[in-house]
């Protein structure tokens, strides 16, 4: 699991991973895109389902990927939670 924070994991959510995932923090700003990660695990990955829930744009991106790749819709859930621009 992959969660992207203001403050990576320094960002105070009391988040707690189950027995067997471990979380991946990624500081918003500093590291790449939450897109761009989930990009290189899907292509690590391929036969895995992609849950991917994140800012606008970055959905946007990883649908474009997903599609690009010629992967089944059905593979996938993407969506966008918040606009960063308002």
């Amino acid at each position: 699991m992959t969660l992207e924070a203001e403050n990576g994991a320094d960002c105070g959510y009391p988040i707690v991973a189950p027995e067997g995932i471990s979380i991946n923090w990624i500081t918003r700003g500093k590291d790449k895109h939450l897109s761009e990660f989930a990009k290189e695990q899907c292509s690590a990955a391929p036969d895995h389902f992609l849950w991917f829930a994140a800012e606008r744009q970055d959905a946007m991106r990883m649908r474009e990927f997903f599609r690009a790749q010629g992967k089944d819709p059905q593979d996938a859930y993407v969506r966008a939670y918040w606009n960063r621009n308002g």
